[in-house]
């Protein structure tokens, strides 16, 4: 009762000072997942669009697109896969005198992702969720430029990485 009372008496001074501690120019934490996976034979599918702006010269607007499908294998292990692509247009951008150029396109292919997430531990069954996740990613992408063709990139890339809930926090 005493942290609850504590949580709500701190409330108005994390709203008032919410403003100058949110000055972060990148999302720190990505997108964060949780410890659970999908029943067997459960499926499910996100559309994610991020949108990125102003670089504080010149005009900037780009889009990151991410279309993800999830399959349940079995009780303890997820499938899914993710088609990821984005657009930019970008004029009279200068960063640290540097010139990069105008840039526009509309929405195009930059990678795809396979992935599979194993449940050691469940939150709800538990109290302590464990999960891991192993992903294989290729990025890159295909795109005539004036006069010169970038050739397809084979940049693969292998992500591991763990994930640790408890019932109070699905998430890590």
């Amino acid at each position: 009762m005493k942290i609850r009372i504590v949580l709500l008496a701190s409330l108005p001074f994390a709203i008032a000072l919410a403003p100058y501690a949110s000055h972060a120019d990148e999302n720190l934490l990505g997108y964060v997942s949780g410890a659970e996976t999908l029943p067997q034979g459960a499926s499910e599918a996100y559309l994610f669009v991020t949108r990125r702006w102003d670089k504080g010269r010149g005009e900037y607007t780009a889009h990151d697109y991410s279309l993800e499908y999830e399959r349940g294998l079995t009780h303890r292990l997820t499938g899914g896969i993710e088609l990821k692509g984005q657009s930019i247009d970008a004029s009279g951008l200068v960063i640290d005198g540097y010139m990069p150029g105008s840039e526009q396109y509309g929405i195009q292919a930059s990678g795809v992702e396979a992935k599979l997430k194993y449940n050691f531990l469940s939150p709800a069954k538990d109290d302590l969720g464990l999960s891991a996740t192993f992903a294989l990613q290729q990025t890159g992408s295909t795109r005539i430029r004036a006069r010169t063709r970038t050739p397809p990139s084979s940049n693969w890339a292998c992500n591991c990485r763990s994930c640790c809930s408890t019932t109070s926090s699905r998430s890590c």
